[in-house]
């Protein structure tokens, strides 16, 4: 009789035992795959109450992550008791309450969480975003592709670096070709003001230039970044008295420009721009060495309109 008697008590402490241990040990869940997602997702259990790391003498729920389309993948290791062995969502919030019933005995029974695989994987509606963490992203903003064709036109005013002022109009047309829209521009420019005597002097410039444009989308508004090469004139000419005396040069053009483009309809838009400008000089016929020396650099604004056929 003493000999049971020990035995019940020794069997009753065990279990007593194993009971406060039972108690002592949260829930738990280990996770691997995705890192964005096990970030995520470890985060909300943490939340809940459930622990990401193993307790010594503890047991833990292992889990991979894995994004699946616009859903989200739950692989429990076969190692684990209780079904199921994978579960398909598609949000993080559903992803952690199966992961936190996962981590519980008492509800490794509950029929919500022993549905078959492939019924999760029929209802699981991938949503416009991919789910990656707690904030949804969603793809960036496309770039508004240019038409086929387009003509273009602007007033523009200037200022070189020789101090002078100018004012002029600028043409132009844009093909696309793939993702630039190959173009070609002309320029007429004269000077209104500046330092010495140009009270009885002109000076004005033509341009032709070839170049491309990039189509752009800036806190998604259109922009185009462009540039040019080619070939201009500039005409200089100088009255005193009842002699005309005048110089013209012809040289190099380049110039790169940034166009804001703010729609007005389906095919016309304004275009605002501004643009550098750089000029070689080769002097052709001069009669005054005193206006020999043109501008280098121009700096342009412009604004007009751009139309855009198909």
């Amino acid at each position: 009789m003493p000999v049971w008697s020990f035995l019940c008590a020794l069997v009753g402490a065990m279990l007593a035992a194993s009971a406060i241990a039972a108690a002592a040990c949260p829930p738990a869940a280990l996770l691997s795959g995705d890192p964005v997602l096990v970030r995520a997702l470890e985060a909300l259990l943490v939340q809940r109450g459930v622990e990401t790391s193993v307790t010594p003498g503890c047991a833990a729920v292992s889990v991979e992550i894995q994004p699946r389309g616009g859903a989200i993948a739950l692989v429990r290791d076969a190692a684990d008791p209780g079904p199921p062995q994978e579960h398909v969502v598609t949000r993080l919030e559903s992803a952690a309450t199966v992961i936190e019933s996962w981590t519980h005995s008492e509800l490794l029974d509950d029929p919500r969480f022993a549905r078959p695989v492939v019924a999760l994987a029929a209802e699981a509606r991938p949503e416009p975003a991919t789910v990656v963490s707690t904030v949804t992203v969603r793809p960036p903003l496309p770039i508004r592709p240019m038409r086929a064709m387009q003509v273009f036109g602007a007033f523009e005013t200037s200022i070189a670096d020789d101090r002078t002022s100018w004012v002029g109009a600028m043409v132009g047309v844009c093909i696309r070709v793939g993702a630039l829209c190959a173009s070609a521009r002309a320029r007429f420019a004269a000077v209104t003001d500046g330092d010495g005597a140009w009270a009885h002097a002109e000076r004005h410039g033509e341009d032709i230039l070839l170049g491309g444009d990039v189509p752009l989308q800036l806190a998604g508004m259109p922009f185009a970044f462009g540039f040019g090469a080619g070939f201009g004139a500039m005409h200089t000419g100088m009255w005193n008295g009842s002699r005309n005396r005048g110089s013209q040069t012809f040289g190099l053009r380049g110039d790169v420009h940034l166009a804001w483009l703010i729609p007005l309809g389906h095919r016309l838009a304004v275009d605002v721009s501004a643009s550098v400008d750089v000029a070689q000089v080769t002097d052709v016929e001069s009669s005054i060495a005193e206006f020999a020396n043109e501008p280098r650099l121009l700096g342009r604004l412009a604004a007009g309109l751009r139309f855009g056929g198909r």
